[in-house]
């Protein structure tokens, strides 16, 4: 049974997986609820409205957004995570998650390698590189 505390109210809560305890997640669903319904109604309201409106911090609406949660159209956008360039969902522009993809492939490519020299290495160990030959 793991206890931690709270990330949203600092209360010791049994840890299920999330970082912020039942009564928090509860506040949180019906604050993002909230949010959907006033967006339906007002489809064409800046980010800044909404925050206005509904007395949510934009970064919270931000977070909604990167994480897929919310889309609020082509009308608003926020920041790359890379870059900076304006975007509408996700955490990162196209260019920039192209980029990030190509380094992990690369990434991956290179500790592949590096795991194949090892076991090359490994594979000759105490024979000097030299497989024994029996007689």
């Amino acid at each position: 049974m793991d206890i931690a505390y709270c990330a949203d109210c600092g209360r010791l809560f049994q840890k299920s997986g999330l970082l912020i305890c039942k009564d928090c997640l509860r506040k949180q669903d019906a604050l993002f609820e909230t949010v959907k319904a006033y967006i339906r109604e007002h489809g064409q309201a800046s980010m800044a409205e909404i925050s206005e409106a509904l007395d949510v911090p934009v970064e919270k609406l931000i977070r909604y957004m990167q994480e897929g949660r919310l889309i609020l159209g082509k009308h608003i956008d926020y920041p790359c995570e890379r870059c900076g360039n304006p975007i509408h969902t996700g955490r990162m522009c196209e260019p920039c998650m192209t980029i990030v993809q190509s380094d992990m492939a690369k990434a991956a490519r290179d500790l592949s390698a590096l795991a194949g020299d090892a076991r090359r290495t490994d594979a000759g160990a105490g024979t000097g590189g030299y497989r024994s030959r029996r007689l």
